[in-house]
């Protein structure tokens, strides 16, 4: 396993994601077609536009120290990867792939991104 310097537990103990994100994990109706993509697949786990809530209350739990898959450092920050099984609202447990981004002088990680994990 991957090891990172920082104490996942505690830079996730309150990390960002914004409403730009979730519209485009979550709307089944926007123009982007990645983001469509993903909407369903989301969509079909029991997550909703209409509850957001849900959606980030478990997207903030994904990132663990179990499931910490890799770290880059790049002119923004600090990228995070982690990867797991998850239980969803129907009960399904699906491998995500959740892309997380500690910016160079902040200190809350903000979500990127979240896809299924291609087998």
């Amino acid at each position: 396993m991957l090891r990172t310097s920082l104490k996942i537990g505690d830079v996730f103990s309150n990390p960002v994601v914004s409403s730009d994100k979730l519209k485009y994990l979550l709307d089944l109706e926007q123009d982007s077609k990645s983001g469509r993509g993903k909407a369903k697949f989301f969509s079909s786990l029991g997550f909703s536009f209409d509850n957001p809530d849900q959606f980030i209350e478990f997207i903030k739990s994904h990132p663990v120290p179990s499931r910490f898959e890799k770290e880059k450092d790049d002119k923004r920050g600090k990228k995070l990867v982690f990867l797991c099984n998850i239980n969803t609202p129907f009960g399904k447990e699906v491998c995500i792939r959740s892309v997380w981004q500690i910016d160079k002088g902040k200190k809350r990680p903000r979500l990127l991104t979240a896809y299924p994990r291609k087998q």
